[in-house]
């Protein structure tokens, strides 16, 4: 589950989820939720890949690493598919479409970025830049 928490100017995203890897997978959600607007569909599937020390580093990486990867290849962002995590590799699958897209996220930001388990709860919570 996400949310969209209230900041002046940029895009600021909450995933909880019973594991990591469900709350992160919502925070991805999110961001394709809101990048693309519209809901086109595409059946066309794209990976990314990341890797990290930890779970606070495997998220960053997995969320820089898939903007650059639409920023850069001109893929709008359609639908989240699939997120694994096998040791301290992660891979996000998701549908896109080619087209002359350019990603209105700039950054993926450290500031108020957190990772956190509560029992059995994780929430992540991240800034993007606009």
């Amino acid at each position: 589950m996400y949310e969209y928490l209230p900041h002046e100017s940029d895009l600021f995203i909450r995933g909880r989820g019973k594991t990591f890897n469900y709350a992160l997978f919502s925070v991805l959600e999110g961001l394709i939720a809101n990048i693309n607007e519209d809901k086109e569909a595409s059946s066309t599937i794209y990976n990314v890949n990341a890797e990290g020390l930890d779970d606070r580093d495997l998220a960053f990486n997995i969320l820089d690493n898939f903007n650059a990867f639409i920023d850069s290849e001109g893929i709008l962002p359609c639908k989240a598919k699939r997120l694994s995590i096998d040791d301290k590799k992660i891979e996000f699958l998701f549908s896109g479409k080619k087209t002359s897209f350019a990603s209105p996220v700039k950054a993926v930001t450290y500031h108020s970025f957190k990772v956190q388990q509560e029992k059995k709860d994780w929430t992540i919570e991240v800034l993007f830049d606009i």
